[in-house]
């Protein structure tokens, strides 16, 4: 299954996190907001996508169960379930939901409609189906395999239920993983190791770092048209990228990350804000990277918290994600890092 993606951080006390942008600058307040879920085990609390209307989605554990939920600005939360677990990944303006779910046998699409109705969304004759993205419009982007290969394909839903399959002409892998609002697609071809962009005229266009990589993620596609995701260098070291939509690249290292390990960008909004996570000393730390290329440290201020892992990004800079404690329980969180300069 595919994607399921100088710093300084103090611990300010009370509702604040306190983010340090990394050119040293003074550091701002941000609001966070520890998300539980009802009936949660904290095995596994995942926040994959926040609105502009600032609701949130995502999934949890829950005593071998696995149910999705939409948490509303108000705090309200409407859990919802479909086979034996669910995935959701992706909200757009109305609150629709998209993701995929596990019927004991195979894995499936669905699409969640603000009122609560769940319909099951399978690209015809495909093993499994795995929607990753649905725009403001209503389009939804993913993945399928092919029954009885190892052949996996993207495709695009249109509002009106038309489906379209495509894939990079000569690859068995291709492998949408976002979407903007215009229908534009982005991910990866050949087992991670060339990423494309499916304009919304279904013209695709590959693209690799200059000098090339040993393999490349994505993460985010902006509505201008920029991607946003990772690389591996040759010498197995890894790197954030922002390709801009003229082909143009700008790559970055995040302050105290160690490349040798992992560094993954897990999201990006419209005007280019970017979100993601790193291993560095004292665990896994998150981070967002401004349009201007500033970096700044995102990390839970609460006492031994041993991960943060930021999963998306709202058109206000609000981040969603989860954290890890001490005795190994997952909470969601919601940041608000615009607060910071973000």
């Amino acid at each position: 299954m595919r994607n399921f993606r100088k710093t300084a951080c103090a611990l300010c006390g009370g509702m604040l996190l306190a983010v340090a942008a990394a050119t040293g600058g003074a550091m701002a307040a941000a609001p966070y907001v520890t998300i539980d879920l009802p009936g949660a085990d904290h095995f596994i609390v995942n926040l994959v996508g926040i609105s502009g209307h600032e609701t949130i989605v995502g999934n949890y554990s829950a005593g071998g169960t696995m149910p999705g939920f939409v948490r509303t600005p108000d705090g309200t939360v409407t859990t919802f379930s479909l086979g034996r677990s669910i995935a959701p990944m992706a909200i757009n303006l109305d609150g629709d939901v998209v993701g995929s779910y596990f019927d004991g046998s195979l894995t499936h699409g669905f699409l969640r409609t603000a009122d609560g109705t769940l319909t099951t969304l399978d690209v015809p004759g495909a093993y499994t189906t795995y929607p990753f993205a649905i725009n403001d419009s209503g389009d939804i982007g993913g993945g399928y395999n092919v029954p009885g290969t190892f052949v996996e394909y993207g495709f695009l839903r249109r509002a009106d239920g038309t489906i379209k399959t495509f894939g990079v002409p000569g690859q068995t892998v291709t492998w949408p993983v976002a979407m903007n609002k215009h229908g534009a697609i982005a991910g990866y071809y050949g087992q991670n190791a060339h990423g494309f962009i499916r304009g919304c005229g279904g013209k695709i266009t590959s693209f690799d770092l200059p000098g090339g990589q040993r393999a490349l993620d994505v993460g985010g596609l902006t509505d201008a048209g920029d991607v946003v995701g990772t690389y591996t260098d040759f010498s197995r070291l890894t790197h954030g990228y922002v390709r801009h939509a003229d082909g143009s690249f700008d790559t970055f290292d995040v302050p105290n990350a160690d490349p040798a390990r992992a560094i993954v960008v897990t999201g990006v909004n419209a005007v280019g804000d970017v979100v993601g996570y790193y291993s560095g000393s004292g665990g896994i730390h998150g981070f967002a990277r401004a349009p201007d290329g500033t970096i700044a440290a995102l990390d839970m201020p609460i006492a031994h918290t041993l991960e943060t892992h930021p999963q998306a990004v709202g058109p206000n800079g609000k981040v969603v994600g989860y954290y890890k404690d001490i005795s190994s329980h997952y909470y969601g969180f919601r940041l608000n890092a615009a607060g910071a300069g973000f």
